[in-house]
């Protein structure tokens, strides 16, 4: 059986190409997939050029060609595996790819819930990743937080911390994105126009216990230590793109603070004990149910496959008006 993915062959380059699928073993299911949401760190970072990872040879996923994509939901065309029937509309971390077999021993697949919006349930992905700010704080996770950027990983950090009963305010240069966060039910979203440590410490009234760095720009982790108290906290959560110098004395040594590293990879896929990607992203598609996670104001437009180089531009240069893209398969 062929299938048609999206594959980024070089820096600046989108192609659709068809591949074959392989045979549905013992386990497996095989998914007709409806909707993938791009996800516009990782995969623009890819599509410029710019990943950091890109000329590090032990760096095995950011190297071209590119299958791009890692959200995405899709109905169950047949199944090798009891847990899952024909029909079933299911979440997992997929391609931008029309049909996918999926692997439940070594993927995540889990039901959409009833009551959710199917082009809102592949924020899961994006919410889960935003998790990982929470997670590498080992629960900690009250007081004042900071949130530096409102793309999708940012404003879903930000709304995960403010769920779990901190006073949270968020900070962007775009003041549509600090609308979108207020939609999404944030109570502090401020637009930065000057200078972002002295506006986060007027909006603050000081110093934050914790700052989620979640622009992925390197240098702004200077300024997230300024902003943190006595033995504050930053998280870095964006993934940053380049290399930077840190005054590591009066900014970590001296305060006593903290700076943590929170890529996805240190909550695992799987656990035997303790918390994985699995159950956040069981957890993530319960609060997209319950109301509690909110995705429809991060969804700007849906567009075909063929549609993804335009979209990736967009995402670019209309930052303003341009922030979740969500791919529909059945107009590949």
């Amino acid at each position: 059986m062929k299938t048609l993915r999206c594959v980024i062959p070089a820096a600046g380059q989108v192609a659709l190409e068809t591949i074959d699928l392989p045979d549905l073993a013992a386990g497996q299911v095989r998914l007709r997939t409806l909707y993938t949401l791009i996800s516009p760190g990782t995969e623009l970072a890819l599509f410029n050029g710019t990943h950091i990872g890109l000329p590090n040879p032990d760096n095995l996923f950011a190297k071209y060609p590119f299958a791009a994509g890692y959200a995405a939901i899709g109905t169950v065309e047949a199944s090798e595996n009891d847990s899952f029937a024909i029909g079933d509309v299911l979440y997992f971390q997929g391609k931008h790819q029309a049909v996918q077999v999926v692997d439940p021993a070594t993927q995540i697949l889990e039901r959409v819930p009833e009551g959710v919006d199917l082009t809102h349930a592949p924020f899961a992905r994006l919410a889960q990743i935003a998790n990982t700010g929470l997670a590498v704080l080992d629960g900690q996770t009250g007081g004042t937080v900071v949130v530096i950027g409102l793309g999708l990983v940012g404003n879903l950090a930000a709304q995960l911390f403010q769920r779990q009963g901190a006073r949270v305010h968020a900070f962007d240069t775009l003041a549509p994105r600090c609308d979108w966060a207020r939609q999404c039910g944030l109570e502090s979203a401020s637009q930065v126009t000057g200078n972002l440590v002295e506006t986060v410490e007027a909006v603050v009234g000081g110093k934050a216990n914790t700052s989620i760095e979640a622009t992925g720009i390197g240098a702004l982790a200077n300024d997230c230590l300024q902003m943190v108290g006595d033995r504050g906290t930053v998280v870095l959560l964006g993934s940053p793109r380049d290399k930077v110098s840190i005054d590591t004395y009066h900014l970590i040594h001296r305060p006593g603070a903290r700076l943590v590293g929170a890529h996805e990879r240190m909550v695992p896929l799987f656990a035997k004990t303790g918390l994985d990607q699995r159950q956040v992203s069981r957890d993530m598609l319960a609060a997209l149910a319950d109301g509690s996670l909110k995705a429809g104001p991060l969804l700007s437009k849906i567009v075909a496959p063929a549609d993804l180089a335009a979209s990736y531009r967009d995402l670019e240069t209309r930052k303003h008006d341009v922030l979740g893209v969500l791919l529909d398969w059945s107009r590949a």
